[in-house]
């Protein structure tokens, strides 16, 4: 399974992939002072909850819009689940082109959103994220 982490000012969603089919999915609060013991505790108490062993889980994927809680989403996987997360930056390759500036500067999540919203429907695409902030996404099929 693949454990998908997004990271966010007001919530932490968490969602259990089996392929392409969202299995388990949660929503946390975002709390900035919680340690990774304290985050470790509500994953597992959910995973057990939803009968999934954390060994079931063999990849995570994080998407953060909170640069201090990402190191301790990171400890969280390699302590409790023994698995190294992939995390997305504005640096990582893939199909897509950003045309910002500073293409660290954009957030995982909108390169997520825009990277999944191309691959299944193609372009030229808009997207809407209602997070904590609305932010729109134009994608183009070039």
């Amino acid at each position: 399974m693949l454990l998908c982490i997004d990271i966010g000012n007001t919530n932490i969603l968490l969602g259990l992939y089996e392929g392409d089919v969202l299995g388990p999915h949660w929503r946390l609060a975002t709390v900035h002072e919680r340690m990774p013991d304290e985050f470790a505790m509500q994953l597992l108490a959910l995973f057990n909850y939803a009968n999934i062993a954390p060994a079931q889980v063999t990849g995570v994927a994080i998407a953060s819009g909170v640069a201090t809680l990402t190191s301790v989403w990171r400890e969280v996987c390699q302590n409790y689940l023994q698995v190294e997360p992939l995390v997305v930056t504005g640096q990582m390759q893939n199909e897509l082109r950003i045309l910002y500036d500073s293409p660290s500067s954009v957030g995982a999540d909108r390169i997520v959103d825009a990277v999944a919203a191309f691959r299944r429907y193609g372009g030229p695409l808009c997207i809407v994220d209602f997070g904590t902030a609305t932010t729109f996404e134009a994608v183009t099929a070039a």
